[in-house]
């Protein structure tokens, strides 16, 4: 996921613009397996949800930055996560 997309994706939580409907959990890692979210966007508001392994969003961008910042909301993992490689090293 590019850069530009984890920018926008911790842009739409700062501003408050993700909204958690419903986000069920399971196992005992409580990792989300239903998740429907309404994200304001700059042109809409977004339907983003998770369901059958899959995250998909009414925008249909292939790096979606209002699914990223869902992810980011409800503790899923995400390529918009902070990067775990050191500094200086790879």
């Amino acid at each position: 996921m590019a850069v530009d997309v984890r920018s926008k994706a911790l842009g739409y939580l700062r501003s408050g613009a993700v909204r958690v409907l419903v986000a069920s959990t399971m196992g005992p890692a409580r990792r989300p397996y239903f998740v429907e979210a309404h994200v304001d966007g700059h042109q809409s508001t977004y339907i983003v949800r998770f369901e059958l392994h899959e995250w998909t969003c009414t925008c249909h961008e292939a790096d979606c930055a209002h699914a990223a910042a869902v992810q980011l909301a409800t503790g899923h993992e995400s390529a918009a996560a902070p990067s775990r490689t050191p500094k200086g090293g790879s």
